[in-house]
């Protein structure tokens, strides 16, 4: 005997679907992820991730704490971007490095020199300056003046440099304060204890360019021929093959598309793979315990009995267990990757509420004249489950899978912030996490915390607006509504 036709076939449900508004903003929405997800590993190839997002160096020439660049195009106010000068860039004619040597003695002298047109309408966030020495024995010693556009040289640094690689941090250093100190009590008659750099070297010569709130930007276009900041350095080299060369970084207030964060990372890494790592988290963890519970609650309904004490009993047990406190106590003592938590997640979760939904279904399928058939003609117990009656609750089946994604997205993104989460993977919910710890709410920092938590959200309404457009098409209720 043949099955009845079904009402609702699984193309027929996808198409009705997008007939849907619900259903059409969903599908939408679920295209966008598929194709973040599809140029993450193109855009940063999954080992640089692992290796570079928890590096402390690969970093260090992004500004700290910078908004979103387009920011500076919404609010109108032209807000300073990285400006990275080198010394060994021969092309670039703002950047000049010429040397002198004795033939006599073995001594050297290099002059590197940055122009700077400044432009912007605010300070810069940080300076630096790195240096890149090669010598054998003798340490060379460099010295450092600022030059500004209104023609006020002032020496900003001076000492020896001890290793091959060295930074100067000229907002934070304490002989670059001391002489700014004096530098402003020299301008201004005013007598400030430890100023801003970036704010008195860029700020115009009056009272108050200590104070970044007072000061007046002075910018290169000020003048009637635009005027750089020229930033000199000054090597004295003991050895005829000793060799230094330098770069600058002034440090800009907007980077990225998704700016960056304390430790200097561009978000945008983190909320672009946090796509693929949400999507595969979500489906994975959804698609796998419906078609378990499914077919475990097939199973109890067609065999009853023993078998179906036990399910359900075993279910029961499941469903009282505290399961985010279990996982909660495995991820810190185990420390697990994305893909340990997923398994965790399964086997937490295999006996749920969805074993009970389908085994009321399966019930009502078992009672139908075409199974009567079925089992008079001798097909056998699992012929009957997997063609006869799991292709009539497919419809209600994936419906379910697309509506459970959501809650697996906000658990993945919940462990995360509570410091469970993957520890090398830069998640949505990693940054979340991490902006929470660093107080970004409290200190304004809003796209920290904001745009993960919006792509999140956005994430889990293109499954829930799916999920009802599939469950208004196979619920016959919700159809008359």
């Amino acid at each position: 005997m043949s099955r009845p036709s079904e009402t609702f076939s699984l193309k027929g449900v996808f198409g009705e679907v997008v007939k849907n508004p619900a259903g059409r903003a969903g599908v939408i929405l679920l295209v966008m992820y598929i194709v973040l997800s599809a140029i993450a590993p193109i855009v940063y190839p999954y080992n640089m991730v692992i290796e570079n997002w928890s590096s402390s160096t690969y970093w260090r020439e992004n500004p700290r704490l910078a908004q979103p660049i387009w920011v500076k195009y919404l609010s109108g106010i032209n807000l300073p971007e990285n400006i990275i000068l080198d010394s060994r860039d021969k092309t670039n004619p703002n950047v000049l490095k010429a040397s002198v040597s004795l033939e006599t003695v073995e001594y050297k002298e290099i002059l590197i020199k940055f122009k700077v047109f400044y432009d912007y309408d605010d300070f810069p966030s940080e300076i630096a300056l790195l240096f890149f020495n090669k010598f054998n024995q003798s340490n060379p010693y460099i010295k450092v003046f600022w030059t500004r556009p209104d023609g006020r040289e002032l020496m900003i640094y001076s000492g020896m440099q001890r290793f091959r690689e060295t930074t100067l941090y000229v907002s934070i250093d304490e002989s670059v304060r001391k002489a700014l100190t004096e530098f402003v009590a020299n301008t201004t008659q005013e007598l400030v204890d430890y100023p801003s750099p970036e704010v008195v070297l860029f700020a115009k010569a009056e009272p108050g360019m200590w104070n970044k709130d007072r000061a007046k930007i002075l910018k290169s276009s000020s003048f009637g021929k635009p005027q750089p900041h020229v930033v000199s350095v000054r090597v004295f080299l003991y050895e005829g093959d000793a060799d230094v060369d330098c770069r600058l970084i002034i440090y800009g207030k907007v980077y990225g598309l998704a700016g960056t964060d304390n430790r200097r990372r561009d978000l945008t890494m983190a909320l672009i793979w946090g796509a693929p790592i949400a999507l595969s988290f979500g489906l994975l963890s959804s698609l796998i315990l419906t078609l378990i519970q499914t077919f475990l609650g097939s199973v109890s309904a067609w065999y009853g009995g023993v078998i179906d004490n036990v399910i359900q009993r075993i279910t029961e047990v499941y469903m009282v267990v505290p399961f985010i406190s279990i996982l909660s106590a495995i991820a810190i003592f185990y420390r697990l990757t994305i893909w340990e938590l997923l398994l965790a997640v399964v086997i937490l979760s295999l006996f749920g509420s969805g074993i009970k939904s389908t085994k009321v279904l399966v019930l009502q399928i078992k009672e139908e004249a075409y199974i009567e058939g079925a089992i008079s003609y001798g097909a056998s117990d699992l012929r009957i489950l997997l063609l006869y009656i799991l292709p009539r609750i497919l419809p209600t089946l994936v419906t379910s899978i697309v509506s459970s994604v959501p809650g697996f997205v906000f658990l993945e993104a919940g462990l995360a912030v509570l410091g469970l989460g993957d520890p090398m993977l830069p998640t949505w919910g990693k940054v979340v996490s991490d902006a929470y710890s660093a107080g970004a709410a409290y200190k304004g920092l809003w796209w920290w915390a904001i745009l993960p938590s919006i792509l999140i959200i956005l994430l889990s309404a293109a499954f829930v607006l799916l999920g009802y457009a599939m469950d208004k098409i196979v619920n016959p209720k919700l159809r008359e509504l």
